[in-house]
């Protein structure tokens, strides 16, 4: 008799958590659906109305090698950036959206570039390695796996005792620095 119970529990369990999934399945949809209704992803985030904000931060999951020959330096990392689009505000009780890499192309998104990379790639195995966030203050949280192999003048006078400073020179490919500040997000 407790078995018979347990079952029946757990298959009411069941039912209401698919009925559950399939409800927030459908009310983030619609609530999707209605902000991208008239949304322009070609136009920026305070156009007319002064610079998107760009904050990055960057988490190192290695370093190196370093080359002397050709001056460079190659570093596999997490490169997560975050803006706001006020476009996409939306109720805070459904809490923050996780969005599918198909959205991509729907939004708006920073044409972020490395200006001294010498080749950079977007890691895509098994699946292209992005995250993106919506929250309901319009804020998106977009976090992606790279590789960057950048350029850096060493200056190797005191070798092998020498200090480097290698920079990674981060900006926006085609938008003034006027329409597009970027900063390092602190935390």
């Amino acid at each position: 008799m407790i078995n018979n119970v347990e079952l029946f529990v757990n298959k009411t369990l069941a039912i209401n958590n698919a009925t559950i999934a399939s409800t927030r399945s459908h009310q983030i949809t619609t609530i999707l659906d209605e902000l991208l209704k008239d949304y322009q992803a070609h136009i920026r985030p305070n156009f007319g109305e002064g610079a998107t904000k760009i904050d990055f931060d960057i988490l190192v999951s290695s370093f190196g090698p370093i080359q002397d020959i050709d001056m460079s330096y190659t570093m596999n990392c997490y490169f997560r950036q975050r803006w706001r689009d006020e476009r996409l505000q939306f109720n805070e009780d459904v809490g923050v959206l996780s969005l599918s890499t198909s959205m991509l192309e729907r939004l708006w998104r920073p044409d972020t570039v490395f200006y001294n990379s010498k080749y950079s790639y977007l890691h895509t195995i098994p699946t292209s390695n992005r995250l993106w966030r919506l929250f309901p203050d319009g804020s998106i949280w977009y976090s992606s796996r790279i590789t960057v192999k950048a350029k850096c003048n060493m200056n190797l006078k005191n070798f092998p005792v020498d200090k480097q400073i290698c920079q990674l020179l981060i900006g926006s490919f085609a938008n003034a620095a006027s329409d597009i500040e970027y900063g390092w997000r602190l935390g």
